[in-house]
């Protein structure tokens, strides 16, 4: 009983040296590694006025700038940024946390995508550069995911890290743009017309809510086609307010500087907006091989520094001649047969 109970307590003691070995080891690793990545304070997070990200190729592709309260793309001739989206993709950022160590040898940066002159495809970082209002600046790189987290390094610094957060990393600067041509509603709009080369195509007009009743109408209702030819219909109810839909909720593709010699020597139709605050405004529309281009006039006048690139099918959608509202006319020469065909019967 005496040689069990020493082997017993032996063991035990073995036990409670081992814990004191090991567990303040594994308490502290955490206590080291658990931490806020880039210990950004709370008033360098309310300071942000610069965000530059870079590809695995070492160009340039985001270049965000807060400029007079407003942040734009700079690289893309200094286009309004969707706020939120980078309001967003910062919080990630400074709130990531480290939740283990990984390699600190550069030989194996490549395998976690945060080398920066890696040979093999995929090896390289994204490199991110931060910009305080204080002077400040922070430079990191952003490899491969991993789980639902990111490999990241400092720039300067061979340790590297496992983030609990994957955090996103913009492919092009589009990807941050508020790309929402209008912030207009179809009430606020009085009339629409269209024209190509100075001829008018059709207009559109806002028809005047009716005194015999007072339950709203429906947008069909609101809105009617002008001079439609006799003895011819819409092709469906709500095809004028599904116009004014696909016009004001447009959403553009790219941004650049406006070229003006692009728009001078090119056939364009134009869509004539006014608005029942007696605004008006003019989008120019063009085709140049493969590329479909607009540019806007009159309605805000920081519109006269871009011009934009739209998806084919949004192009397609406003590039409307009256026909294409209508039901097709019958098919005469399939009647004339048909007719044939009975008078042989």
């Amino acid at each position: 009983m005496n040689l069990n109970k020493a082997i017993l307590l032996l063991l035990i003691g073995l036990a409670a040296i081992a814990v004191g070995i090991f567990y303040p080891q594994t308490e502290n690793t955490d206590a080291q590694v658990k931490t806020p990545w880039l210990n950004i304070s709370g008033q360098q997070k309310n300071n942000l006025k610069g965000v530059r990200i870079y590809d695995e190729n070492h160009q340039l592709m985001i270049d965000a700038q807060l400029i007079n309260d407003d942040w734009l793309m700079h690289n893309k001739a200094n286009y309004p940024i969707d706020a939120k989206l980078l309001a967003q993709w910062f919080n990630d950022v400074s709130s990531a946390v480290n939740i283990e160590a990984k390699t600190s040898k550069q030989e194996n940066f490549a395998v976690l995508g945060l080398a920066e002159n890696a040979s093999e495809t995929g090896g390289n970082g994204r490199k991110v550069e931060l910009e305080f209002a204080s002077g400040k600046s922070i430079s990191f790189l952003l490899g491969k995911r991993a789980n639902s987290g990111r490999y990241a390094r400092l720039s300067g610094k061979n340790q590297t890290w496992l983030l609990d957060t994957a955090i996103n990393v913009p492919n092009t600067a589009q990807t941050w743009l508020d790309k929402q041509v209008f912030d207009l509603e179809q009430d606020e709009v009085a009339t629409v017309s269209a024209s190509e080369n100075d001829k008018l195509r059709w207009t559109i007009t806002a028809q005047a809510p009716s005194e015999e009743t007072e339950e709203a109408k429906s947008a069909s209702d609101t809105f009617v086609l002008l001079d439609i030819p006799p003895n011819r219909e819409l092709q469906y109810a709500s095809i004028v307010p599904s116009y004014l839909d696909s016009l004001l909720s447009l959403r553009f593709e790219d941004v650049s500087t406006q070229d003006n010699t692009l728009w001078e020597n090119l056939d364009t139709f134009t869509v004539d907006v006014e608005l029942s605050d007696n605004r008006n405004f003019t989008l120019h529309f063009l085709e140049q091989e493969e590329t479909r281009w607009l540019k806007v006039e009159g309605l805000d006048d920081k519109f006269n520094n871009w011009q934009f690139t739209l998806a084919t099918y949004q192009f397609n959608n406003l590039n409307k001649v009256m026909e294409d509202f209508l039901k097709p006319l019958p098919d005469e020469t399939d009647e004339n047969t048909n007719g044939r065909v009975d008078s042989e019967k």
